[in-house]
Formats: C-alpha cells, structure tokens, sequence
C-alpha cells in the first residue's frame, strides 16, 4: 500500500561500514570502511572536522584503491585537504596512503604497511579520551579490524 511505502521510506537506512556513527564511552567513532574515492573521502573528511569541532580529531585511513594512473595525485588531493582542515592525529595504512601526511613534524603521525602491523603496535592504546576518530579506507585495506580494538572489545 501506499501507506506501507511511506512509512519504509520514512526509516532510516544503516549499512554497515558507511559512515557508521557510534558514540562509545571514550571517544566517538565515525566508521566508513566499505569503499574510498576522492569524493567520498574529501566529504568524510569535511563532516568528521565539522563534528563537535571543540575535541581532539583523529583519522584512521587508507588507501583508495582502483583509481588508476592518477592515484598518486588523489592521494596528494586528500593529503592537501586534511593539512588545510587540520587534524590532531594521523594514522595511515597502505602504499599511497603515507601521501596523506604533512611536513609538520610536530602532528602526530604513523604510518603502517598493513593493518596486521599497526594493530601490533601500540599506537592504538595512546587515543585521547573524547576524541573524534574517523576510520576510512578502501574495503581491500581491512581497516575494519581495528573497529573491535578501538571499541574495547580486545
């Protein structure tokens, strides 16, 4: 019925590992694991620094995949906006994804080959409470299993 159509449009969609919002007990978690380009990583970007600008901003991100020739020079793009929308911490998974990376030695940056390494360290243990974290990256990264570490599950 018409009603019926309504009220299913009127629901909110949730998919999984797109830009999920959970409000944990010490920080606020943006997950977006499921797929990065150019667009999506420059709008996710722009809405985790709008987001409660007042506290500490931390990305988790990784390579976007697929983009052809020109991946170096969007991995530039996206390490050009971050510097000018500013973040208090950084950390990066992949090849391209230390292009990301500013030339203040003064931010706090790390940079992992693989998401098996950065989960190794102990970098993960030094987020400050209240902070917002943004986890990007494209699906093939697996940056989805640092969702349980950062949820205090292990």
């Amino acid at each position: 019925s018409t009603e019926a159509i309504r009220k299913a449009l009127a629901q909110p969609i949730s998919l999984g590992l797109r830009m999920q919002r959970e409000d944990l007990h010490h920080c606020l978690l943006l997950a977006d694991c499921y797929n990065a380009n150019p667009v999506s990583m420059q709008s996710a970007i722009e809405f985790w620094r709008e987001l409660e600008p007042e506290r500490e901003h931390m990305a988790i991100l990784g390579d976007m995949l697929e983009l052809g020739p020109a991946a170096a020079d969007y991995h530039d793009m996206i390490g050009a906006i971050l510097t000018e929308k500013g973040y208090d911490a950084l950390i990066t998974v992949g090849e391209l994804s230390m292009r990301y990376h500013s030339q203040d030695s003064t931010l706090r940056e790390r940079h992992f080959p693989r998401v098996d390494d950065l989960l190794a360290s102990n970098v993960l243990n030094e987020i400050k409470p209240g902070a917002v974290i943004l986890v990007k990256a494209s699906h093939s990264i697996k940056l989805e299993k640092v969702l349980p570490r950062l949820r205090g599950e292990r």
